[in-house]
């Protein structure tokens, strides 16, 4: 894995699969993503489990607080080059992300 895209998500169920659908969309192909579950009490955890993609990794832990969703994200990562923490309703990190790390592939002493 070049990217980690960790996405910690808490009560963001209506815009979870809008967020994946960007990252499946990419050309870039080289990452995983991991989407921590921080104790939501919306349907957010079961909609992140009906994406069936080999890259994606769903966590669940009781309410701890993003830091710590972050955090159990990156432990679980797979020792990326890069990583990056985004919202649920955000996709101009992912997308930046990914690019870098298809440049940074072809020419490892850009600059980030």
């Amino acid at each position: 894995m070049t990217v980690s895209v960790i996405i910690p998500l808490f009560n963001k169920a209506p815009y979870l699969t809008r967020a994946l659908n960007s990252i499946w969309a990419q050309d870039f192909d080289d990452f995983e993503v991991i989407v921590v579950d921080d104790g939501s009490s919306d349907d957010g955890l079961s909609v992140a489990r009906s994406h069936k993609d080999k890259r994606l990794c769903v966590l669940s832990q009781a309410n701890a607080g993003p830091g710590a969703a972050r955090n159990r994200g990156l432990a679980q990562a797979r020792l990326p080059s890069w990583h990056s923490w985004t919202r649920t309703t955000s996709g101009c990190r992912i997308f930046c992300l990914l690019a870098r790390g298809t440049s940074r592939r072809r020419d490892p002493i850009l600059p980030v």
